[in-house]
C-alpha cells in the first residue's frame, strides 16, 4: 500500500447490444418489462473543461478493416493507422475491437503499447467487452460493478501487473442509441475532474493520516416513463491508519432521482426511494458509521462517517462529514449495526419540485475491513413512482455489487 507510483489513465469501454423498446408505445404507456433506453447525456461528476462542439474528434480504429455502424461514428474522423503511429500522433481516442485487444495483449510489446496509450491520459474504447474482460486481457486490477441495467462508469485506482498504480476510468455502455461523439465529449469533462482528484491525492500524501481516493462507481437506471435514477459512489481508504489488523474505508453515495414529469415528458413523479449499503454481505467487513442516522424531516441533514481513535478498532481519529438538503423530502433510518447494513427510505411530497424534477440525496458509510482487503458493498435499489392517487405506487427494483 506504500510507495506506489501513480500515473493518470482514462479508459472507455463500449458494448453494443440491442436496445429494447416498445413499438408504438406512448410516453404514458407502462412497459411490460424493464426496457431501459439510454438518454443520459451529462457526465456523472461535476463539469470540467467544456469541449467545443465545433472541434473535430479524431479516433484511430483497430483493426483497420473493423466496420462500425454509421450512426455510432457520426461526427468523428476515423483513421486507420498502426498502433505505433497512433501513440505518437495527435488523436483523441483509440477504438479497438475486443478480439484485436486480446491479440495485442498476448505479446508484451502490444500490451506495453496499450498501457503507454493509457498512461498518456487518452481515451481507449473497447467494443463489445466488459470491465472484467479488460482486467483479464491487460492483467490489471480496477474497481468493478456487477449490474444488469443500462450503463455505468468506473474510475479509480488501477493496478498494473508490474506493480504500477494508475488512476483510471471506464465508461461501459450496454445499450445505446446515440453517437460516440457525445460519449467522448462527456468523458473529457470527467477527465478534468479525475486529474483534479489525482492532484488532491498527491498533495494529501504529505499528511500523516488522510483519506486517499480509491475509486468512483456510477450507474444510470433509465425507467421512463416513470423517471430516472442515477448514482455515483465515491470511495476513500484511510492511509497510515496505525492498525496492523484492519483497514478503514468510507463511501459517499450520491443518489439522484429525476421524476418522469421532467425526464420523460410523462406525469410520473418520484414517490419513495429505499436503498441500502450492505457491508455484511462480504466476509470480514463491519459497518463502522453511517449517516443520516435518524428519521429526519428538517430542511437539512448531516452525515458523519469519520474515524475515532479507540472506537471499533480504529487507532487514529480522521474526520469525514458533509450535509445535504431535504426539500419536501423526509428520510427514515432503517439501518441495523447487527447486520452491518445502512438503510434509508426517502419519502417525497407528491407534487413538490423534488418529486417532479431532480433531487440529490447523499448518504454515506464507513466500513472496517480486514487488513489488506478492499471495500465491497451490496446495493439493492428500490424506486417507487406515482402519478394518480387511485393507481398507487409503481415499484421498480435493481441490485448492484460494488467492488473497489
Amino acid at each position: 500500500m506504500k510507495g506506489r507510483k501513480w500515473i493518470p489513465v482514462l479508459v472507455v469501454i463500449v458494448s453494443l447490444l440491442q436496445v429494447f423498446s416498445l413499438a408504438g408505445a406512448s410516453a404514458e404507456a407502462l412497459p411490460n418489462d424493464r426496457s431501459l433506453g439510454l438518454d443520459v447525456r451529462e457526465p456523472p461528476l461535476a463539469a470540467g473543461r467544456e469541449s467545443n462542439p465545433g472541434d473535430a474528434i479524431s479516433i484511430v480504429v483497430l483493426p483497420s478493416d473493423y466496420r462500425l455502424p454509421a450512426p455510432l461514428v457520426t461526427g468523428l474522423k476515423c483513421k486507420t493507422v498502426s498502433l505505433e503511429k497512433a501513440i505518437t500522433g495527435d488523436f483523441d481516442a483509440l477504438l479497438v475491437s475486443k478480439e484485436e485487444l486480446s491479440r495485442l495483449s498476448r505479446s508484451n510489446g502490444g500490451r506495453r503499447q496499450i498501457i503507454e496509450w493509457l498512461s498518456g491520459g487518452r481515451i481507449l474504447l473497447v467494443m463489445d467487452s466488459s470491465t472484467n474482460e479488460l482486467k483479464d486481457t491487460l492483467h490489471i486490477g480496477m474497481p468493478t460493478m456487477d449490474a444488469t441495467t443500462s450503463k455505468y462508469l468506473v474510475s479509480g485506482v488501477v493496478q498494473l501487473s508490474d506493480g504500477v498504480f494508475a488512476s483510471g476510468g471506464v465508461l461501459l455502455v450496454k445499450e445505446r442509441h446515440y453517437a460516440l461523439q457525445e460519449e467522448i465529449q462527456d468523458i473529457r469533462a470527467f477527465t478534468a475532474n479525475l486529474m483534479a482528484i489525482e492532484k488532491k491525492v498527491t498533495s494529501s500524501a504529505m499528511q500523516t493520516s488522510y483519506w486517499r481516493f480509491e475509486g468512483v462507481l456510477s450507474h444510470y437506471f433509465d425507467m421512463c416513463p416513470f423517471g430516472k435514477y442515477n448514482e455515483t459512489v465515491y470511495a476513500e481508504q484511510a492511509t497510515n491508519d496505525g492498525s496492523p489488523f484492519y483497514d478503514f474505508w468510507n463511501a459517499q453515495i450520491d443518489q439522484q432521482t429525476i421524476g418522469g414529469y421532467s425526464a420523460c415528458g410523462s406525469s410520473f413523479q418520484a414517490s419513495r426511494l429505499w436503498t441500502r449499503a450492505d457491508a455484511g454481505m462480504y466476509w470480514g467487513q463491519l459497518l463502522y458509521r453511517y449517516g443520516p442516522t435518524t428519521t429526519n424531516a428538517n430542511n437539512i441533514t448531516y452525515v458523519n462517517v469519520g474515524l475515532t481513535a479507540g472506537y471499533k478498532g480504529a487507532t487514529v481519529s480522521l474526520g469525514k462529514s458533509w450535509a445535504f438538503s431535504l426539500p419536501d423530502v423526509y428520510v427514515i433510518d432503517h439501518s441495523d449495526f447487527s447486520t452491518q447494513q445502512a438503510e434509508w427510505e426517502f419519502v417525497y411530497s407528491h407534487g413538490a419540485n423534488s418529486a417532479k424534477y431532480n433531487y440529490l440525496s447523499e448518504p454515506g458509510v464507513s466500513v472496517r475491513t480486514t487488513e489488506g482487503y478492499r471495500l465491497n458493498l451490496y446495493r439493492p435499489i428500490n424506486t417507487y413512482w406515482w402519478r394518480h392517487w387511485w393507481e398507487g405506487e409503481y415499484h421498480l427494483f435493481d441490485e448492484w455489487d460494488l467492488h473497489f
